[in-house]
This record gives structure tokens, sequence and C-alpha cells, in this order.
């Protein structure tokens, strides 16, 4: 019905407080808006109040991944750096 009025960003909006479509809309890089602001402005804010997310959960999880993948990563080059002894 708000898309009907034009209210495009209200309507989207709506559909954000879904965490399903909001971490949608972040993986396709249409993040939702934040208090009126859109695009790289409502990622800023989502990136500085990470707490108000509706998907925050998830997000937590995916952080934590990422985080343990590359502290993997760090571990393994400093392994093959590191010279053999025999």
């Amino acid at each position: 019905m708000l898309n009907d009025l034009g209210m495009k960003v209200a309507a989207v909006s709506i559909l954000c407080q879904d965490p399903r479509v909001f971490f949608a809309m972040e993986q396709s890089g249409t993040p939702c808006p934040f208090e009126g602001k859109i695009g790289n402005e409502a990622n800023a804010a989502w990136l500085k109040y990470e707490k108000l997310r509706p998907d925050y959960n998830q997000y937590v999880e995916k952080l934590t991944v990422i985080e343990n993948a590359r502290k993997e990563e760090e571990k393994k080059k400093q392994e093959n750096n590191t010279p053999k002894t025999n």
C-alpha cells in the first residue's frame, strides 16, 4: 500500500523489519533505510548502530565465522613462513 502511494522508502522499511529481508538487502548491496538515510549513509549508520539490526544475532554469528576464518588463515601464513629445522 505504501509503495502504491509513492512511499517507496517507507515500504522498504517495513519489509526490512524481517531479519531475512534485512540480510538479503545487505547481501544484494542495497542496505535497508536507517532513520531516513539510504544507500551509503544508511550502511554507515547500520555499522555504527549494529545492535539495532533486525538480523543482529545472525550478523554476530557471521562476524564470528569470518573472524575465525581470518585467524586460521593468518595462523597458516605464519606456519608457512616459519623456517623448518631438521
